[in-house]
C-alpha cells in the first residue's frame, strides 16, 4: 500500500506482531535498528535485550529469566558524552563513558548496534522471549486491523 506508520511501545510483545523493521531508542539514542525478524532472534544491544527479557511468557516453560535493570536512566537534559546506557549496562567498561559508539553491522547487513562491546553483548545471552504467541484480545485486534487494511481501495 506504500503506506509508513511509526509505532511507539515498550510492550515488544506487540511490536513483533505489528512491525516490519524496529528502531530501538534509548535516552533518545537508536542503539538497534534493523527487520524485526533480525531484532527478536538476535538481540544485539543490551537494551534490546532488556526489553525482550521484560516480556511476559504466556507459558512458565516459555518464561525466560527476568532482571531489572540496575541505576537510573540518564538525565534527559544532560546529554552523555559516550554510552547514554553505560549507567545501567553490565557491560560498561570506561571507554563506554568517554565516546559515543558508532551503529555496527551485526550480523544481517541491514541490522545494526550501537554497541562498543558488541561480541560481549551477544556472549551475554539475554535471550529474546521464545513464546511468540500473544493476548487472545491483542491477537484479534491485529486480525481486525488486517481485515481493514485488505478492504482499502488500492
Amino acid at each position: 500500500l506504500g503506506l509508513a506508520m511509526i509505532f511507539i511501545s515498550h510492550d515488544m510483545a506487540v511490536v513483533r506482531h505489528v512491525a516490519d523493521r524496529i528502531g530501538v531508542m534509548y535516552a533518545g539514542r537508536l542503539v538497534e535498528t534493523g527487520a524485526a525478524r533480525a531484532v527478536f532472534s538476535a538481540p544485539g544491544h543490551p537494551y534490546t535485550q532488556a526489553l525482550l527479557a521484560a516480556v511476559p511468557a504466556s507459558s512458565p516453560r516459555g518464561r525466560a529469566t527476568r532482571s531489572l535493570l540496575a541505576g537510573d536512566p540518564p538525565d534527559p537534559f544532560a546529554a552523555a558524552a559516550g554510552c547514554a546506557f553505560a549507567g545501567r549496562c553490565a557491560l560498561a567498561q570506561p571507554g563506554c563513558l568517554e565516546a559515543r559508539p558508532a551503529p555496527a553491522a551485526a550480523g544481517d547487513a541491514d541490522h545494526r548496534v550501537a554497541c562498543h562491546r558488541l561480541v560481549a553483548a551477544r556472549e551475554l545471552g539475554a535471550a529474546a522471549p521464545r513464546d511468540d504467541t500473544l493476548p487472545e484480545r491483542v491477537a484479534a485486534r491485529i486480525a481486525r486491523m488486517r481485515a481493514r487494511r485488505a478492504e482499502l481501495p488500492g
